[in-house]
């Protein structure tokens, strides 16, 4: 408990500043500046003959797009990817194959992410990239516990963990951290959980990682959900809120503010987060999290009495879902 208060008290002290000196950009100054990034990096691609400099700009973009775009990103890091397999370059390749892993892994197929991670993993490997080897192991270590691999997944996770701890890469640490209290949180393990968070967030407001925070404070606060302490978990969902810009993550706090509704029996408010959420995870091909905001909408709108909207949103939360079950067992 001492241990965890002193996590928070060294998060905390960089939140508010955090909260103010971000919000213009929850305001609409990232995506522009983001779009106007990757349109001069393609403009640049466009104009180059040499297929090491595209591959490594195509991967730039690809990056770049896998928490708004996805779909988009899977596009450029498959170009990526096909122009890698003609080089010499074992760098490049485990770039581009990394590249198409996180795509995957943003748009919901484990199956093919896992596969193209562990790829990447093996390159990184004949190189001897240390932080490459473990930022592979931490992609690796979420797909396991995704797929509800558990064990794996922690495996994957620790070694993640140990090799960015043995090169002193704190900033990277933050990843495989989180990650195992996921992992620990998906088994129902939730006071286990809740340190590795508040860890985390402390790395995290450290390196003044926006992103990353807005994360942090939503893990923590659906795990003070699932232990039914719903006014900390609206805190710290208010927070994740103020400074959670990008698609990914605004889905994903959008989708635990529902889920809070819904437990508390707020069902019109729990299906305003719910069509906010559903709305980005449409339009931006997140499907187990279009899966989510389907099942807080169906869920409400029974609750309302509105049987005939639930029943819609039911049909479309099993074609979602088919449709997630049939890309994992491929």
């Amino acid at each position: 408990l001492a241990q965890l208060k002193s996590f928070w008290v060294q998060a905390m002290k960089h939140v508010r500043i955090m909260l103010v000196s971000v919000i213009p950009l929850v305001c609409g100054s990232y995506f522009p500046l983001q779009a106007d990034s990757n349109d001069s990096l393609l403009r640049v691609i466009a104009q180059r003959s040499d297929d090491t400099v595209k591959v490594e700009l195509l991967c730039k973009v690809s990056n770049n797009l896998a928490r708004t775009f996805p779909q988009k990103s899977l596009q450029y890091g498959n170009t990526a990817w096909e122009l890698a397999q003609n080089l010499p370059s074992k760098r490049l390749n485990a770039l581009a194959l990394y590249s198409v892993a996180t795509a995957q892994y943003r748009l919901g197929n484990y199956v093919p992410a896992l596969e193209f991670a562990t790829k990447a993993k093996s390159q990184y490997e004949e190189l001897g990239d240390t932080p490459k080897i473990a930022q592979c192991l931490n992609r690796i270590g979420t797909l396991y516990k995704n797929q509800k691999q558990y064990d794996e997944a922690i495996i994957a996770l620790n070694e993640s963990l140990r090799l960015f701890r043995s090169v002193g890469a704190t900033v990277g640490m933050a990843a495989p951290t989180n990650n195992l209290g996921e992992t620990y949180r998906s088994q129902g393990k939730n006071a286990e959980a809740l340190p590795y968070f508040f860890q985390t967030l402390a790395i995290e407001t450290a390196n003044k990682d926006s992103s990353g925070m807005a994360e942090d404070l939503a893990n923590i606060a659906e795990t003070y959900r699932r232990l039914e302490r719903f006014d900390s978990a609206q805190h710290y969902y208010t927070l994740a809120l103020g400074i959670g810009w990008d698609l990914y993550s605004r889905s994903e706090i959008l989708s635990g503010l529902g889920r809070l509704m819904v437990d508390k029996k707020d069902f019109r408010q729990a299906m305003n987060y719910g069509n906010q959420a559903y709305v980005i995870d449409s339009s931006s091909g997140f499907k187990l999290r279009q899966k989510e905001s389907l099942e807080i909408l169906a869920e409400s709108s029974a609750q309302l009495g509105n049987f005939t909207q639930a029943y819609t949103l039911q049909k479309r939360l099993i074609a979602v879902s088919e449709e997630l079950y049939n890309e994992e067992n491929i």
